[in-house]
């Protein structure tokens, strides 16, 4: 179930946010795709219509606003994804972030990235990521990456075209990886694997690939026409699966699935190049304010 601070949903307006979607999200996505008017005013209006609330004229929107998505493995030890989620020019802007960044963690050391989730928390990754970022992380959604599995079935599987067999067996983590070439409806466990898979000559930045296959399928499936009246599902969805954490509040979430809706999506990775330390592998960020080559070939 989703933690916040507060009960993301309460059981007396459940009825009440399923029927901003069956009915209010309907007409709020045929009016945008006809005036192009604003997310927020929508949302505002909605939410207006079903709860007696007043219009909310600084309701909170994507745009200005970054959201850190963090996926971790199954015991929570390291993220396997760390996704920044933002507003450019009109477009849903998602910036993946190597799990190899070298980061010089709370002004101290070097390490990458992955491992701040688990020894500094959700304040300290944010803050490591606002750094890259040049711009302050205001939200975040930890997801466990066996949620992925369900989002999957409630989409009915992610269609996509492997080109080469992927196979891997983790006990510790009881991780197993199987799937073979060709078109492929990926589901449950195969979709994980696939997310998650790195042994191969391109280690993190080819996982980084193949998670923006999964990110534009995912995406694609969202904008189908039909996904509307499946909406009520994935809030249901979004408020009952296991391992989910966020600080979003419930318009803040309603805003976001709108905005995947109606905007033009633009994945990119963090810039950067691979580089080594004492036989370490690492991704130096263009951004990195702590460390440049010039450095790293010194220490070297």
């Amino acid at each position: 179930m989703i933690k916040q601070n507060q009960s993301l949903l309460s059981s007396n307006d459940k009825k009440s946010i399923t029927k901003v979607f069956t009915y209010g999200l309907s007409f709020g996505f045929i009016l945008t795709k006809i005036v192009n008017g604003s997310v927020t005013v929508i949302v505002s209006l909605l939410f207006w219509e079903v709860f007696g609330m007043p219009p909310l004229i600084n309701a909170p929107e994507i745009g200005g606003r970054q959201v850190l998505i963090i996926g971790t493995d199954q015991v929570a030890n390291n993220t396997d994804v760390l996704l920044a989620v933002g507003m450019k020019k009109g477009k849903l802007v998602l910036t993946q972030i190597p799990r190899d960044t070298i980061t010089k963690a709370q002004g101290k050391h070097e390490r990458k990235i992955n491992s701040i989730y688990v020894s500094g928390g959700v304040k300290a990754l944010k803050q490591e990521v606002s750094i890259l970022l040049h711009g302050k992380v205001d939200r975040h959604l930890i997801v466990n990456m066996s949620v992925v599995t369900q989002l999957a079935k409630a989409l009915g599987g992610i269609k996509l075209q492997i080109d080469k067999r992927l196979y891997y067996i983790d006990k510790s983590q009881n991780l197993t990886i199987n799937i073979e070439p060709g078109k492929q409806t990926l589901n449950g466990k195969d979709l994980e694997g696939f997310i998650r898979w790195r042994n191969d000559g391109e280690g993190d930045i080819g996982r980084l690939k193949r998670q923006r296959l999964i990110l534009s399928a995912i995406f694609d499936n969202l904008k189908r026409p039909n996904i509307i009246k499946h909406l009520p599902e994935l809030l249901v969805f979004l408020n009952t699966a296991n391992f989910i954490q966020t600080d979003l509040s419930v318009l803040e979430i309603v805003t976001l699935l709108i905005t995947i809706n109606i905007c033009e999506l633009d994945t990119r990775r963090l810039s950067g190049q691979p580089i080594w330390i004492k036989d370490l592998n690492y991704w130096l960020a263009d951004t990195n304010p702590f460390y440049t080559n010039d450095c790293i070939s010194r220490r070297n």
